[in-house]
C-alpha cells in the first residue's frame, strides 16, 4: 500500500494497462511476478490512481475507500480486510 506517483499507469479492474518505460516496467514485473492485484479503482489524486493497494489475495480485500483530509493533494485511500 502506498503512493507510487505513477501517473501513466492505469488500473482495470486491478490488471494494469502496459507502460513501456523503466520505472513502470519494473512495477509491472514485481506486480506479475507476484501475482498481485491492484485494488483501488478510484483516482487518489486528480484523475490518477497514484496510491495504491496490492495484494495476492483480492478475496481478502473486502472494500477500498478513499477520503479527503484536507491536510494533502492525494485523497487518503483506507481498505478493509
Amino acid at each position: 500500500m502506498g503512493d507510487f506517483n505513477l501517473p501513466l499507469l492505469k488500473w482495470k479492474g486491478g490488471v494494469r494497462e502496459t507502460v513501456d518505460l523503466p520505472l513502470y516496467n519494473v512495477l509491472g514485473h514485481f506486480v506479475d511476478n507476484n501475482c498481485l492485484s491492484q485494488m483501488v479503482d478510484f483516482p487518489t489524486r486528480g484523475e490518477n490512481v497514484l496510491d495504491l493497494v496490492l495484494t495476492n489475495r483480492p478475496d481478502y480485500v473486502l472494500s477500498t475507500k478513499c477520503e479527503d483530509l484536507g491536510i494533502s493533494d492525494h485523497e487518503m485511500v483506507t481498505c478493509t480486510l
